[in-house]
C-alpha cells in the first residue's frame, strides 16, 4: 500500500506554541496507518518536545549570520528536500518568512501546501509590507488554517473564504483534579513584550501584600528575562518570584498550583493556557482581541477572562480564587470537563479531514 507523505516544516523545535502543535500533529499523523511523516527543521537547535521515532527527522545544519545568505540557504534546502521526498502535503506552522519561502517554490506544484496563521495577524509582522507579503503567501497556498473566527475578519476578502478554523490541540485531558492546591501562582511563556510579564509582576506585588505566603513561578526564556528579574527586585518581591528555564510538561508537573495567569497583550491561542485548563487548574487570562482565550474559556464557568492590561481585575479575580475554595474547585472541575473538544485525537482528525478534501 502506498502511504500518503506529509512533510511538516518549522524553524525549530524549541519551546514555543507552534512547535508544540507541530510535534502533536506530526506524532498523531505518524500513528495513523495511512501516512508517512517527515519533520523538517530549518534551525538546528535542541529539541524541546517529544517526537515519535515513527517521524522521519530532517534538520538543516548550515547556518549563516548574514540574513540574506541565511534565507537563500533555507529556500534551497526546502526546495531540495521537497524535490527529494516528493510529499503529497507540505504543512507549515512557521513564521511568515518561512511561509513566503515555501510559496516561492512555485504556484504549479505536485503537492498541496497548507500554511497556518499562529498569532494575531493585526500585530505581527509589524510592517505593512511584510503583512502584504504574508497575505500573498496565503493566497498562493492550497490551504490556510487559522485558530479562531475573529482571525478571519482581519484578512482581505480574497482570503476570508479560504481560511479554515482549527484550534490548538492539547496532549491530554486530566481525569483527576488536585484535591489540595499549593500556595503558588504560575505562568509559562516566552519572555517577550507580547506576554506582558511586567503586568503579572505588578499584579503579584499587590496580591502578596495580603497573601505573603504565596509565590510566583515563571517558566520560559527570552530577551526580557534580565529586565524582568530587575523589575521583581524593584518591586521588592524577588524573594517570592522564581524564574525557571523552559521545561517539558511544566503544567502537568505543577497541576496543583492555585492558579495559572496569562497576561498577554495579544495571542493566537495560548497553548499553556489550554494545558492549564486541561489539568483542571483555575485559569485567569487576558481576553486578547482575536479571541483565543474566549474560544476556550466561558468567564466565571471554567476560568476567568479579564480585559487586556487590567491589573486591578487580575488582582481581584486571583484573590477571589485564593479565598474561595469552593469556587476554585468548581472552576477546576469545569475546566477539565470542557477540554475534550481540544483533545489531540479530535483536532488531528479535523486536520486529516481538512487536508484530504483540498
Amino acid at each position: 500500500m502506498t502511504l500518503t507523505k506529509i512533510l511538516f516544516v518549522i524553524e525549530e523545535m524549541s519551546g514555543g506554541g507552534a512547535e508544540k502543535v507541530t510535534s502533536i500533529l506530526a506524532n498523531s499523523f505518524s500513528a495513523m496507518k495511512d501516512f508517512e511523516v517527515f519533520l523538517v527543521t530549518l534551525v538546528s537547535r535542541k529539541q524541546e518536545y517529544y517526537i515519535s521515532s515513527e517521524v522521519n527527522r530532517i534538520s538543516r545544519t548550515n547556518l549563516y549570520h548574514n540574513k540574506i545568505s541565511e534565507y537563500i540557504s533555507r529556500y534551497y534546502f526546502i526546495k531540495k528536500t521537497i524535490k527529494t521526498l516528493k510529499p503529497d502535503y507540505v504543512i507549515s506552522l512557521s513564521m511568515y518568512t518561512t511561509n513566503i519561502l515555501l510559496t516561492l517554490g512555485g504556484i504549479i506544484r505536485n503537492y498541496k501546501l497548507i500554511l497556518s496563521e499562529r498569532n494575531d495577524p493585526r500585530r505581527l509582522p509589524e510592517s505593512r509590507i511584510k503583512k502584504i507579503a504574508r497575505d500573498f503567501s496565503y493566497y498562493f497556498a492550497d490551504g490556510m488554517v487559522i485558530q479562531t473566527e475573529n482571525v478571519r475578519d482581519y484578512f482581505p476578502a480574497f482570503l476570508r473564504n479560504k481560511a479554515f478554523v482549527i484550534p490548538n490541540p492539547v496532549e491530554s485531558v486530566s481525569k483527576e483534579i488536585a484535591d489540595k492546591r499549593e500556595k503558588k501562582i504560575i505562568t509559562c511563556s516566552r519572555l517577550v513584550v507580547q506576554k506582558n510579564i511586567v503586568l503579572l509582576l505588578d499584579s503579584f506585588a499587590q496580591i502578596r501584600k495580603d497573601f505573603s505566603d504565596y509565590t510566583l513561578h515563571i517558566w520560559g526564556e527570552g530577551p526580557l528575562k534580565p529586565k524582568l528579574v530587575q523589575h521583581s527586585i524593584k518591586l521588592g518581591i524577588d524573594n517570592a518570584v522564581f524564574f525557571h528555564d523552559f521545561e517539558k510538561d511544566v503544567i502537568k508537573k505543577n497541576s496543583s498550583a492555585m492558579v495559572y495567569v496569562s497576561t498577554s497583550d495579544y495571542e493566537g491561542i495560548s497553548n499553556s493556557m489550554l494545558e492549564a485548563l486541561a489539568v483542571g487548574m483555575p485559569v485567569v487570562c487576558t481576553d486578547c482581541p482575536v479571541g483565543g482565550a474566549r474560544l476556550a474559556i466561558i468567564d466565571g464557568e471554567n476560568g476567568f477572562l479579564v480585559s487586556v492590561g487590567d491589573k486591578e481585575k487580575i488582582i481581584e479575580v486571583v484573590e477571589r480564587i485564593i479565598c474561595n475554595e469552593e469556587l476554585a474547585k468548581r472552576i477546576s472541575i469545569n475546566a477539565a470537563a470542557s477540554m475534550d473538544r481540544f483533545s489531540k485525537e479530535k483536532i488531528s482528525d479535523i486536520w486529516k479531514k481538512y487536508i484530504e478534501r483540498l
